[in-house]
C-alpha cells in the first residue's frame, strides 16, 4: 500500500505540474520602460507563450504599450517610430480590442485594468467584455496592493494609479492552445495593467492518468 500510495502521490505532481508557477505579466511597469506599438506583442514565461495582437472594428490595429503608469491599449496607427498616432488613442477605446493566445492551455488567475486617461480615473460602474462575457467592475474590485497614496480610491494619488482586478469571482479563466481570448471595449476607455496566469495539463493527459491510477487500485486489489 505504501508504494500505491507513492505512485498516487508522484502521479498528482506529474499531474499540477503544468500549474505549479504562476507568470505574472506587468503591462503597466513594462510600458515604462519602453512606449511603443507591436504586431504582435510577445512574452515568453515558463507558464507558455503569449501573442498579443490588437483590432479596430474588423481592422488590424497594433498592441500598444503606454508609458506614465498606463499599460497595454491598442492603436489603430503607429509611426514609423512606433509610436501611436494619434497620441491621443493608446488605450482601449471604441470598437478595440486586444487579443490574446497562448501556445499551451492555461488558467488566468487575474486580470487588472485601470482608466488612467479618464477624468476620473475608476473603473467602477463601467463594464469591459473580457473572454466574451460583459464584466461590470465595481469598487470591491479596485485592488489597493496595487495601488500608491493611502490605498483608498478617495485619495487622489491612489485613485490616478488605481488597479481594478477580475478573476471572474475567484474561479479564474480557463483558454485552450491557440484560442482568441478577446478584451474589448464596452462603454469606458481602459488599459490593460497586468495579467497573472500558469499552464494547465492537458485534458487528455489527465485521463489517462485517472485510467492508470484505476488500474493501479484493482491490481493492488487483486
Amino acid at each position: 500500500m505504501k508504494i500505491l500510495n507513492k505512485i498516487i502521490f508522484s502521479t498528482f505532481l506529474f499531474a499540477s505540474a503544468g500549474s505549479a508557477y504562476a507568470t505574472l505579466i506587468d503591462f503597466k511597469a513594462d510600458a515604462n520602460v519602453t512606449e511603443a506599438g507591436y504586431d504582435p506583442l510577445t512574452y515568453v514565461s515558463t507558464s507558455g507563450t503569449l501573442n498579443i495582437t490588437a483590432l479596430d472594428g474588423s481592422n488590424k490595429a497594433y498592441a500598444y504599450m503606454d508609458k506614465g503608469n498606463a499599460g497595454l491599449g491598442a492603436c489603430p496607427t503607429i509611426t514609423s517610430g512606433l509610436q501611436c498616432n494619434p497620441s491621443s488613442d493608446d488605450n482601449v477605446r471604441r470598437n478595440e480590442t486586444v487579443r490574446m493566445i497562448w501556445d499551451t492551455n492555461v488558467l488566468i488567475t487575474g486580470i487588472w485594468f485601470n482608466n488612467n486617461h479618464d477624468s476620473d480615473f475608476r473603473l467602477d460602474g463601467d463594464t469591459i467584455s473580457i473572454g466574451g462575457d460583459n464584466y461590470l467592475f465595481t469598487a470591491s474590485d479596485f485592488d489597493a496592493s496595487r495601488s500608491s497614496g493611502d490605498g483608498t480610491l478617495s485619495d487622489a494619488v491612489a485613485k490616478r494609479n488605481a488597479d481594478f482586478l477580475y478573476d471572474n469571482y475567484g474561479l479564474g479563466r480557463y483558454v485552450s492552445v491557440g484560442s482568441d481570448f478577446d478584451i474589448s471595449w464596452v462603454n469606458d476607455q481602459f488599459y490593460i495593467s497586468a495579467i497573472e496566469f500558469e499552464a494547465v495539463p492537458e485534458p487528455g493527459i489527465l485521463a489517462l492518468l485517472s485510467i492508470g491510477l484505476i488500474g493501479l487500485v484493482a491490481a493492488r486489489r487483486k
